[in-house]
């Protein structure tokens, strides 16, 4: 997997994965229940959005759904997973900036159809909270970036899409 660098902490790859089991994941994804209760951090005044979860180390829990999409990523990218899960915004919905827990944060972007005119960009603060960076979903494209840079998914501009993006939690020393 080759990353590019585009500022400290923020890397991005492009044709990420074998392209087929990422379509196939895209579909299953599409196929399954998600929830409305997503958010960015736990906030009452946090705008909510679809998730999905896969793993939850602090909770013991994994989505038996998808062994076979764990096993694949966390040999790919030679990681353990502290949370694995997937968010979903509707027309409007983003998010509000954050800081993730753990150490690196992986953002996949799964949908082959999704371009930069339908939105749901993810934005960093990169200098003194008023300068930012947005990375737009493109189908197979991972990010890799300092989970305690702040980031937030711009609105998703597509009255009738779902921007999709999956998120890999992990620890540097694993």
């Amino acid at each position: 997997m080759d990353f590019i660098k585009i500022i400290d902490g923020i890397e991005v790859c492009d044709n990420a994965f074998e392209e087929k089991l990422i379509n196939e994941f895209y579909c299953k994804i599409k196929n399954s229940s998600f929830y409305f209760s997503g958010s960015s951090y736990s906030s009452a005044k946090e705008p909510k959005f679809w998730f999905l979860p896969i793993i939850d180390k602090d909770i013991n829990w994994v989505n038996s759904d998808f062994e076979k999409e764990i096993k694949y990523f966390q040999e790919s990218l030679n990681k353990e997973f502290k949370r694995f899960y997937i968010n979903g915004q509707t027309f409007t919905q983003s998010g509000e900036f954050h800081e993730d827990d753990g150490d690196l944060t992986y953002l996949l972007y799964p949908d082959i159809s999704w371009n930069i005119d339908r939105g749901g960009g993810t934005e960093f603060k990169i200098l003194n909270n008023d300068v930012t960076l947005v990375v737009y979903p493109k189908f197979n494209r991972l990010l890799r970036f300092n989970s305690k840079i702040e980031h937030r998914a711009l609105p998703n501009i597509d009255l009738n899409g779902l921007r999709i993006s999956v998120a890999f939690k992990t620890l540097k020393e694993n």
